[in-house]
């Protein structure tokens, strides 16, 4: 089942991706608005969640299916963290102090997902 799942991953992300960089260039974030920004930033998340998960699959997880969950709670941490330093770097929001305060939360995150895991 999972060797069915991962080639619609990488095709998903990809096109998620392509359809973000060409929005970037025919669409101003005016014109998107504030439900239209959202949409934006959650469309990066989830693509850049499945680039991840199959860069981890590859070199640090392995392709069981346990590796599988392993790189998934990791790359949608990873890609939430950079997604919230991206979105208030754009809103010009953004400092040492936040971009300190969201590696303790992701970081607190992930161990807290690993004990309960176990």
């Amino acid at each position: 089942m999972l060797d069915k799942l991962i080639p619609y991953v990488r095709i998903g992300s990809l096109l998620i991706l392509v359809l973000l960089v060409v929005m970037m260039f025919l669409v101003s974030p005016a014109e998107l608005g504030p439900f239209g920004l959202t949409a934006w930033f959650t469309a990066l998340m989830i693509g850049l969640s499945g680039v991840f998960v199959l860069v981890l699959m590859r070199w640090k997880y392995g392709s069981s299916r346990e590796g599988f969950y392993l790189s998934l709670r990791r790359s949608f941490l990873i890609s939430m963290w950079l997604v919230a330093i991206l979105a208030l770097g754009s809103l010009r929001q953004l400092g040492i102090r936040d971009i300190i305060l969201l590696t303790i939360l992701g970081l607190l995150i992930d161990f807290y997902m690993q004990r309960v895991q176990k």
